[in-house]
């Protein structure tokens, strides 16, 4: 025999010797983990289906928050216009309680002098109280009231 086939039978007999330990250790290894699966495989299907049936909660509760967002997105648009309303009544109310009370006397001097109360009557004490001068002087000439 050849010394090259002879070395090659030699290196191939220490191959096949090395790797037929190997070659048991994982026919062992992957046994084990055939058995491991096959224990676990009831308990993996179990947490799948629990995790499929917590996703569609999640799903029917996330369609319920965003209804419910949209909800609120129209009721916070609806208080929106109603302040805006409300802040614009309390503008006009401003507006007629300055016009109110700018008028006012001489609305209320106008009603005196032309009512019937002539006199000593205006100088006469309401219910209230003494007449204030703002009315007092509406109802005087220009002459009666620089002296």
């Amino acid at each position: 025999m050849n010394p090259v086939t002879l070395g090659f039978l030699v290196l191939a007999a220490v191959l096949v010797g090395a790797a037929v330990p190997v070659l048991f250790q994982l026919r062992a290894t992957l046994r084990s983990a055939q058995t491991t699966l096959d224990e676990l495989r009831p308990q993996v299907q179990r947490t799948l289906t629990a995790v499929e049936d917590a996703v569609v909660r999640l799903n029917r509760v996330s369609s319920d928050v965003e209804e419910s967002a949209a909800q609120v997105k129209a009721i916070v648009a609806s208080v929106a216009a109603l302040g805006k309303n409300v802040s614009q009544f309390g503008a006009s109310l401003h507006g007629a309680a300055s016009w109110g009370s700018a008028i006012g006397p001489a609305f209320v001097a106008a009603l005196r002098a032309f009512g019937g109360r002539r006199g000593s009557d205006s100088a006469r004490p309401t219910q209230d109280g003494p007449t204030p001068p703002a009315i007092e002087n509406a109802q005087k000439t220009p002459q009666e009231v620089r002296s």
